[in-house]
């Protein structure tokens, strides 16, 4: 049957070696003298909170923890659920020393700490969790960190005079008077302290309650020679009265029923009781009277450590455990009492007496059942041991195995390892030294005060850097050591050996004085076992069976079984069974050296096989030299009922597979109590307990199959000798599975020694990239678990239960504990199935497929392929998921053709396995469409990190094994198309956007390569392709397209009318060429300002000209494009009309625009074109030669307006040229030749003079203007105004009319300015219309040159000149009729006559034009009788 004995081991706190500390110090103003002459032991000691084990507490799994040393006290906080921050506090009392250890009591919402000093008292007020935290506590993320009860602690708070007293004694020998203290806060929460003298009175002091107005009081009590009262029910031993020899050794307070009783050991061995209320001595026990004789007739007095007492308050008051620690000179023991209070008197009553181990004992600590011993061993080594104190169980102690010390030798010279790489992995192993014991060390060796330049903040360094700064020291060392001298390699590599075992030694020194265990304490509600330490905390945990029974010699209990393996049954006999194998194991563990097993883990570590490795360990075994222990391994199996079955059951025990937690109840969980149960163990302290706690229970069960595995290889042997009988052993099953046991049981450990790297945050990012794009949940805490990376040294297994492991464990643990149970016990109930769910997460053979997805997520990558490598040749669970994982991790490290090659692989179990399953969301059940979905996953995820070729790759794969009616084939074609596109595979992506079955699909991928060839400008090709087969026709598309984008496009930056211009030109289409150039020029005008867009509007114009000529002469005419007039015709350079579709509709309301094209449709010829090019040509040369930029750029110009700039200009050809194109009127051209030559003619210099000036010079820019104008004409005039003159001429010449209205404009214009007409004009006027001339002349006021012109036109009818004046025929008979301008004539005859009087000169004028005229008459006469004459003769 299994006993009831439960074992533990220890597990160390490796965040408490590097933690950092608020620093107060305190000076009460008490005096110390020859302190240095008075020393106290370094104390230590716990404090589990009230509701430690309550689930929805604030308080739960939440302790703290103290050490005293000299005058310094620290405290710290600790919680397993929470992370907190400024949770250490250490104080320093100035010129003082701390007597003893310290009090800590929970009163409303304070937790108050109670002090002694010799020559002080103090109460330490701290802020409750209570009242720090809100009961939403628990709906906050693991990550977040809470602040301790020291978060806000001040130097001001804690020397508040109402919270300490100095003590005054008299004599000024405080310091040497009081040697032991203790205190308590009493329910009305005044402050008791008892304070033993070396005169062997108590001291009592009362501290009043916080907020009174009261003072301290400080009494006295001196050993009386009469008792007050007797101890009812005592044995006759009892002393009563005064004993002399009674110093106090040690003290106490505790409270009783019947108030604060003060308890003291004393000298006499005797343990005395005091009154605090009114300070009455209540008796004494004789505690000797517990000790046998043999001991008794020894040296009583106090030895060692001296009496030490203990004590431990049951509930109500009623009852006290007290445990006394006698300490003689040879001999230790301890003496349990249960005092009770009873009829008014104090009962006491002796539970048991344990002796003491060999040692010194350095703390002890007492529950309601158990006393917890921390000693030293002679060898100096820490023991803990414990034993029951309740009357049902066996009272003997059971000893704990702890952290034992670092050995200091490492055997160097038999390895093939530089000793520098031997000495680094030792020192840098998980958990071997701390960051902070490692300074120390570099501190100590570089015998210098400044040896690095970390300062305290040890946890934020890198390892790294850390590594560097260790090699760096020892360097130094051996190079100042070798010096200018020449050394041989022998006596290098000594050196080399020597001066990092030295480094080695100090590491090692630093460690085991941190590692000195000061005090011990627990808490029965959790199940809580803590060893405070120099540097550190250990914690004791209850060891698992498997544990028990390879390294304890007594089988685990029933309950214990159950917890650890819940669904085995095993009867009395199996017990006994796994018992006697636990022996045999032992014994091969005992032989296996550490050369061998290290070998064996590199084996493994090399992915070799465990059958194989494991001969070397059994050739060990069956050497002569072991031949005993093979006969003591033998001896112990014939022991067993049933040897196989033992070794099937252990078998299965080690299967973590094999492990169920399911619901124990069908109730449902509040979502209060699950919200609660989120927090367990999920602090950085919970969590590194847990990882180390995993640790040893891997290695230990790594050895376990490992020694198992030698005895199964033993076994035939055994059989053949005819040492055992094994009925149906069937050898290669069982090295099967325990091969197979091994290598999971090695990735344990693996993980949980391995630590995790922090990797580049762009790689770390690819990942969150690639889970976003498969659809994968992102890791929870991610962001904070890389801090952590940067900050700490953490393991691979603690960054999985920092994230997803921890989460999935709290959720089963949900599962062990009942629905509607407020309590747990962690370190009992919760603590071992959380490390047993953690494993079955990275067991191998489970499914779920969690740690590989941790390490994915938090950014692992070669422990990833560290990780799968492990598990490669024998693990066929997962075997896809690692591989796409391991793919995953390639593709973040840019090696894409790896990452490839994974995810192929993995294409096969896509339906089979669990997680390939769930980031596939299937839809459907078809084999082929499943792969397909799976490699479009892939596509998506190479498209993302941008390797086109690849994608291209995968997609014509898929698309070769999908089926025709395959719903993602037009995805797939689309795929290749736009990364074949993407390559600059510009037929390939042709050929796949053709090959799309899809017409919605095709027609977007073509918009596509339309626009991105437009971008590379390979036009060419876009021009050239047919955009055809023999099932599609895609050219209507592409002119649509590029028809939308040309409307749509800013023409300062693309132009997609030249390529379409171009695609129809290459199909023969040369109407539609016309017209796309013709609709580009409409759109330049207004959208494109300045010269450039003039040119590029007359390049339109002409194209499309030409285009339309080389058409068929039938289609030569162009729809023009739409504009927002309602009705009538535009003329050219109507803003309105000439208005873009653009400005009319928005860029893609093609619906629009169509709607406005059905309105009105205007037909265009090359006529009309040719016009609208003329005008953009005249703008053209306008602005070549002109500064009319601003105008012209300001609006669109009418032609009649551009005429008018034209001749402005000087540029008259091409006025005149618009004129005639548009029927305009040159009058105004005229205008302005004949005003440019007046000014010319009036701005010369002198008339005959060579030389140019500033008018002749600006002629002569603007002559040239004009093809009229040549250098023969400027050699023939020799000056600009004659050149004008000429210039004037030859436009007369050219455009005149019948009429004669330009000489009309022209003269009308040089007599309004005063000029003379010249000759050449006259001329030209007379024989054009000279009875116009004669109005003008008279119209102003030239009498002379009207007289001179009438004479001389009459003078002309009569036939004297007639040739001048244009006229046919003369006045005679026979001839024409000649008409002459009576009117004017008249009408200068009476203006002639006005003045005649007046002026000599116009009376001659008179006579001169009447004489004339007269004679007209007198011949008008004559040849009017000859015409009637011969009227009548004929």
């Amino acid at each position: 049957m299994a006993n009831d004995v439960t074992y533990y081991r220890e597990v160390n706190d490796k965040h408490q070696t590097q933690c950092l500390w608020k620093e107060i110090t305190i000076n009460t103003g008490g005096s110390l003298t020859n302190q240095k002459d008075v020393k106290f032991l370094d104390l230590a000691g716990g404090y589990a909170f009230k509701g430690s084990d309550h689930l929805f507490s604030c308080t739960r799994n939440r302790f703290i923890y103290w050490r005293t040393s000299d005058n310094v006290v620290e405290l710290s906080e600790v919680s397993f659920d929470f992370n907190l921050h400024n949770q250490n506090l250490r104080i320093t009392f100035s010129e003082n020393s701390i007597i003893s250890g310290i009090s800590i009591i929970e009163a409303g919402s304070n937790v108050v700490a109670l002090l002694c000093t010799v020559t002080s008292v103090h109460r330490l007020l701290f802020h409750h969790p209570s009242a720090l935290h809100a009961h939403e506590i628990f709906e906050l993320g693991t990550e977040t960190v809470i602040p301790s009860i020291f978060a806000d602690v001040s130097n001001k708070v804690i020397q508040n005079p109402a919270n300490f007293h100095n003590i005054n004694l008299g004599g000024g020998h405080t310091a040497y008077q009081i040697h032991a203290g203790d205190g308590y806060l009493t329910d009305d929460g005044e402050a008791v302290f008892a304070l033993a003298v070396q005169n062997g009175t108590i001291l009592i002091v009362r501290m009043p309650p916080l907020g009174s107005r009261g003072s301290c009081v400080q009494h006295e009590i001196k050993q009386s020679g009469v008792m007050s009262r007797f101890l009812g029910g005592l044995v006759p031993s009892l002393i009563r009265g005064q004993e002399a020899n009674s110093g106090i050794t040690n003290i106490a307070l505790e409270q009783c029923s019947d108030g604060l009783v003060v308890l003291a050991t004393c000298r006499d061995n005797k343990l005395r009781m005091w009154s605090s209320v009114n300070y009455e001595f209540l008796g004494a026990i004789d505690l000797l009277q517990h000790v046998p004789d043999s001991v008794e007739q020894m040296n009583k007095n106090a030895g060692g450590t001296g009496h030490v007492i203990k004590t431990f308050q049951r509930e109500l008051y009623n009852s006290v455990f007290v445990a006394v620690f006698l300490s003689f000179a040879n001999k230790c023991q301890f003496v349990i009492y249960d005092i009770t209070y009873d009829m008014g008197k104090y009962q006491p009553a002796h539970i048991t007496t344990l002796f003491g181990i060999e040692g010194n004992l350095v703390d002890y600590f007492v529950t309601s059942s158990r006393i917890w011993t921390l000693w030293t061993l002679r060898t100096g080594e820490p023991s803990v041991r414990y034993a029951d104190i309740n009357g049902h169980k066996r009272r003997e102690w059971i000893e704990v195995p702890v952290c034992a010390s670092e050995n200091l030798e490492l055997d160097v010279v038999n390895q093939p390892y530089d000793p520098r790489e031997v000495f680094l992995n030792r020192i840098f192993h998980l958990g071997q030294f701390s960051p902070a014991v490692i300074l120390k060390a570099i501190k100590l060796y570089r015998r210098s005060t400044e040896a690095t330049h970390f300062g305290k903040t040890f946890s934020s360094i890198p390892l790294k850097i850390l590594k560097s700064e260790v090699c760096q020291a020892v360097e130094t060392e051996i190079l100042q050591e070798v010096g200018d001298q020449e050394m041989a390699e022998e006596d290098y590599v000594q050196l080399q050996l020597q001066q990092w075992s030295k480094f080695y030694s100090c590491c090692v020194q630093y460690h085991e004085r941190g590692m000195k265990p000061l005090g011990i304490f627990s808490d029965e509600s959790t199940g809580l076992i803590g060893i405070i330490k120099k540097s550190t905390v250990g914690f004791l945990y209850p060891c698992p069976v498997v544990d028990q029974i390879y390294l304890g010699d007594v089988l685990p209990s029933d309950d214990e079984f159950i917890r650890d393996h819940p669904g085995f049954e095993l009867d009395v006999g199996e017990f006994d069974n796994l018992a006697v194998l636990g022996r045999c194991l032992r014994k091969i563990r005992n032989c296996v050296e550490e050369e061998t097993a290290i070998a064996f883990e590199n084996g493994l570590l090399n992915c070799g096989n465990p059958d194989d490795l494991i001969n070397d360990a059994v050739k060990v075994l069956q050497d002569v030299t072991r031949e005993d222990v093979v006969r003591d391994i033998e001896m112990e199996l014939n022991r067993s009922h049933n040897v196989l079955r033992s070794i099937e059951i252990l078998t299965e025990i080690l299967d973590v597979a094999l492990l169920r937690y399911d619901r124990q109840s069908e109730d449902e969980m509040i979502d209060e109590t699950i919200d609660s149960l989120g927090h367990v163990f999920a602090s950085a302290t919970g969590i590194g307990i847990m990882a180390e706690i995993f640790r040893q229970t891997a290695v230990t069960r790594f050895e376990v199959a490992r020694d198992l595995l030698i005895l199964v290889k033993l076994l035939p042997h055994a059989i053949n000798r005819g040492h055992l009988s094994v009925k149906g052993l069937k050898l290669n099953d069982l090295t099967f599975q325990l091969g197979f046991l091994i290598r999971c049981y090695y990735l344990l450990k693996w993980c949980s020694e391995s630590l995790a790297i922090q990797e580049a945050t762009s790689s770390c990012e690819n990942i969150q990239k690639q889970l976003e794009i498969l659809g994968l949940p992102k890791h929870p805490h991610t962001a904070s678990i890389l801090k952590q990376l940067g900050e700490q040294h953490l393991t691979l297994l603690e960054v999985f239960l920092n994230g997803d492991g921890g989460i999935k464990v709290r959720e089963q643990l949900r599962n062990i504990l009942p629905p509607d149970q407020g309590v747990c016990a962690f370190w009992k109930q919760a603590l071992l199935p959380m490390i047993s769910m953690s494993a079955r997460l990275v067991w191998p053979s489970v499914s779920g497929f969690v740690f590989p997805q941790s390490l994915v997520g938090y950014g692992q990558h070669l422990a990833l392929q560290s990780y799968a490598s492990l598990l490669r040749d024998w693990c066929d669970c997962d075997t896809s998921s690692r591989q796409f994982v391991v793919g995953q991790v390639f593709l973040s490290c840019n090696e894409p053709y790896k990452a490839l090659d994974c995810f192929l692989s993995a294409a096969h179990d896509v339906m089979v396995e669990e997680f390939l399953i769930g980031f596939m969301s299937l839809a459907t059940t078809d084999p082929k469409h499943i792969e397909v979905q799976y490699y479009l996953k892939l596509i998506n995820l190479f498209e993302e990190f941008d390797y086109p070729h690849l994608v291209v790759e995968l997609a014509r794969f898929a698309k070769n094994i999908a089926e025709p009616d395959d719903p993602n084939l037009p995805t797939l074609w689309s795929k290749i198309f736009k990364n074949e596109l993407e390559m600059g595979h510009s037929n390939e992506a042709y050929n796949a956007m053709m090959g799309n079955p899809d017409l919605a699909r095709r027609k977007d991928c073509l918009r596509q390569f339309l626009v991105v060839l437009c971008e590379r400008n390979e036009l060419s090709t876009l021009v050239d392709l047919p955009y055809q087969d023999t099932v599609n026709n895609l050219e209507p598309e592409v002119v649509k397209i590029l028809e939308s984008r040309s409307v749509s496009a800013d023409l300062a930056k693309q132009n997609c009318y030249d390529l379409l211009y171009a695609f129809h030109v290459k199909r023969n289409n040369y109407r539609r060429a016309g017209s796309i150039m013709y609709d580009y020029g409409v759109r330049i005008r207004s959208e494109v300002p300045g010269l450039k867009g003039l040119q590029r509007q007359a390049k339109c114009y002409l194209a499309c000209m030409n285009a339309l000529k080389l058409g068929d002469p039938k289609f030569r005419w162009i729809v023009k494009p739409v504009t927002g007039r309602a009705s009538g015709t535009a003329e050219p350079g109507d803003d309105e009309a000439e208005s873009p579709p653009k400005r009319l509709c928005q860029e893609d309301d093609l619906e629009g625009l169509l709607k406005l094209q059905k309105r009105r449709v205007e037909v265009l010829g090359i006529a009309e074109i040719e016009k609208e090019y003329a005008v953009v040509h005249a703008h053209l040369m306008l602005l070549q030669r002109t500064e009319q930029a601003s105008v012209l750029a300001r609006s669109t110009l009418r032609p009649d307006e551009t005429v008018g700039l034209l001749t402005n200009a000087g540029m008259f050809d091409l006025a005149f040229e618009l004129c005639q194109l548009f029927s305009l009127s040159m009058v105004s051209v005229f205008e302005g030749v004949i005003l440019r030559c007046i000014w010319l003619s009036k701005g010369s210099t002198s008339l005959t003079s060579p030389v140019d000036n500033q008018y002749t010079i600006d002629a002569w820019t603007w002559l040239q203007y004009n093809e009229q104008f040549s250098s023969t004409m400027a050699k023939e005039a020799g000056r600009a105004p004659d050149c004008a003159w000429r210039l004037l001429q030859l436009y007369l010449e050219k455009y005149e009319e019948k009429s004669g209205r330009y000489h009309r404009c022209v003269a009308s214009t040089a007599l309004q300015q005063g000029f003379s007409l010249p000759s050449w004009f006259l001329l030209s006027y007379k024989k054009i219309n000279a009875a116009e001339l004669l109005h003008l002349y008279l119209q102003h006021g030239l009498l002379e040159d009207a007289t001179d012109l009438a004479t001389e036109y009459i003078l002309a009818t009569m036939g004297k000149g007639k040739e001048y004046f244009g006229l046919d025929d003369y006045l005679h008979a026979g001839a024409n009729p000649v008409w002459l301008p009576y009117t004017s004539i008249d009408h200068l005859l009476q203006a002639l006559g006005d003045f005649k009087a007046k002026d000599q000169h116009f009376a001659e004028l008179y006579f001169q034009l009447s004489s004339t005229l007269d004679d007209y008459f007198k011949m008008l006469k004559s040849t009017t009788a000859d015409t009637l004459v011969m009227l009548r003769n004929s």
